[in-house]
């Protein structure tokens, strides 16, 4: 069965390890942060192989660097990092020095079938959603619940705040657009 398995690119962010204020680990159902990152890890684990890539998009911990780097050590997949607020210049040094991501960017620029994505920490307006194709960022940092931010700017959430506490896959994301612009029609003047 392992030779079948076909290699699938995964997406999240602000994982938070070691972040002890209840404000991040409460609001999505958690009685600590230990409890958070042990059920976050599952959730991962559960879903993506050794051989998938994962874009984990800034914020992979605070406070506890010890404790996240361990948590970090325990993702399966190949792991590449876009950097956030919390990613700060000792942390990065660290990761590289751990060997835990493959690589680390501010962002990244992703093509799937007729889809353009920039992956960032930060939301950004990327494209003209009035557009046939248009860019989409893909990004976290705010700890929204929703996928889709801003209405019509072409802003995905890709936290685990917006996907129970776990990754979301590039196809799914490609399928919640496809349904949204169904849904939410570009209104052309």
């Amino acid at each position: 069965m392992k030779g079948d398995y076909k290699m699938a690119i995964w997406l999240t962010s602000d994982f938070h390890f070691g972040h002890e204020k209840e404000f991040v680990w409460e609001r999505r159902g958690f009685s600590g942060w230990e409890e958070a990152a042990e059920e976050i890890i599952e959730n991962y684990n559960l879903l993506i192989n050794d051989e998938d890539i994962v874009y984990i998009l800034g914020d992979c911990m605070l406070k506890n660097d010890e404790f996240g780097i361990k948590c970090l050590k325990e993702l399966n997949g190949r792991k590449f990092l876009a950097i956030g607020n919390h990613d700060t210049d000792a942390r990065i040094e660290r990761f590289k020095i751990e060997n835990i991501f493959e690589d680390i960017q501010v962002g990244y620029r992703m093509r799937s079938g007729k889809f353009s994505f920039w992956l960032t920490h930060y939301p950004m307006m990327m494209g003209n959603y009035k557009d046939k194709h248009p860019v989409w960022n893909l990004s976290g940092h705010t700890h929204q619940p929703d996928k889709f931010e801003n209405g019509d700017k072409c802003i995905y959430n890709i936290s685990l705040d917006a996907h129970e506490n776990c990754p979301i896959s590039l196809s799914e994301v490609i399928e919640d657009i496809k349904i949204y612009r169904i849904e939410h029609p570009p209104i052309v003047n």
